[in-house]
């Protein structure tokens, strides 16, 4: 067996019984070869010693695994279940209060369930981009191109504001440097131009 550990674990009793719990947390960083059956193996050998054990294993985003071996004691679950979990639960607390507003601040608060908001946004998702099209093409896009060269595909501005939160024109530069020009998507109530 290979040396693995878990992000958190917890033991305790509870009446006669023992218990021990592996918690992992998959947020930002990839699964190591084998982690899952590597932890499998270290439960097995808390099971034989008379623990009862569990295996949390939490992502941000849906990633099914297979456990079956020990599927009575792996529970794969997402952020946002476990945020609602406390909310329900623990809302009064002053310490999960601060958890709770530090999963809203870094988005572990997403559920799954579309808004009437949500769903205005994507029926005029087409027409907001070909708005900012309309300011990136044309004149801003010849200047650019002047500038700094040839901005990259229309595609890239959809990925940028994807993963960033800014719809920009660019062209990479030397060196791991760009050159950008659009709009950057904040909390604000329009997009900032930059």
């Amino acid at each position: 067996m290979s040396d693995s550990r878990p992000d958190l674990v917890i033991t305790f009793n509870h009446g006669s019984a023992s218990h021990v719990v592996f918690i992992e947390n998959k947020l930002g960083s990839g699964e190591g070869y084998l982690q899952l059956e590597r932890y499998r193996d270290h439960l097995t050998l808390h099971k034989l010693s008379g623990f009862a054990v569990h295996l949390f294993y939490i992502t941000q985003y849906y990633d099914p695994k297979n456990m079956d071996s020990v599927k009575d004691h792996f529970q794969q679950l997402q952020w946002f279940e476990v945020f609602h979990w406390l909310q329900e639960e623990y809302r009064e607390d002053l310490y999960c209060k601060q958890i709770l507003k530090y999963m809203e601040e870094i988005g572990l608060d997403k559920t799954r369930t579309f808004l009437p908001q949500d769903i205005y946004a994507v029926q005029n998702l087409w027409k907001t981009l070909s708005m900012l099209d309309e300011y990136l093409d044309g004149k801003t896009a010849h200047c650019f191109t002047n500038l700094f060269g040839k901005p990259k595909q229309l595609g890239t501005r959809v990925t940028q504001l994807r993963y960033w939160n800014r719809y920009v024109i660019h062209n990479d530069q030397s060196d791991w440097k760009f050159v950008g020009c659009g709009f950057w998507m904040e909390h604000e109530n329009y997009p900032e131009a930059f």
